[in-house]
């Protein structure tokens, strides 16, 4: 038996500077091939704020390779006292991030405006329902 070759899928990410916070926008498909694309963006969106929004609404995938990565951001963001507010659009992707939880730990809002609100409120910290 042969060895499975992964074949790489495609996974666009770009980040902006808002001021106050990063918005890194996300689109494609994230798996193993390119969770690494993902972290990467990611930890430069932190450098630029500790309060980092995630804009999944392109996302048609995403497995546990991203899963892992949404965690390491929380878990960064959280010990410097930041904020990581995930917004998740299209149903397979947030019904992945509810059924592991991820809604117990980080807000997970349906719009960037939601995302930005959650930032303005007094306690940004707490996971939506």
């Amino acid at each position: 038996m042969q060895p499975t070759e992964l074949s790489p899928t495609w996974l666009n990410i770009h980040y902006e500077d808002q001021g106050r916070f990063a918005l890194v926008h996300a689109s494609g498909e994230c798996d193993l091939t390119n969770a690494g694309q993902l972290i990467r963006a990611l930890e430069q969106a932190a450098e630029l704020s500790p309060f980092v929004v995630l804009d999944l609404a392109g996302l048609t995938y995403l497995d546990s390779s991203g899963i892992s990565v949404l965690l390491q951001v929380w878990k960064a963001l959280r010990a410097r006292s930041g904020v990581l507010v995930i917004v998740a659009c299209r149903p397979p992707v947030t019904r992945v991030v509810h059924v592991v939880g991820l809604n117990h730990l980080m807000p997970i809002v349906g719009t960037i405006e939601e995302a930005i609100a959650r930032l303005a409120s007094s306690s940004p910290t707490g996971a939506s329902a």
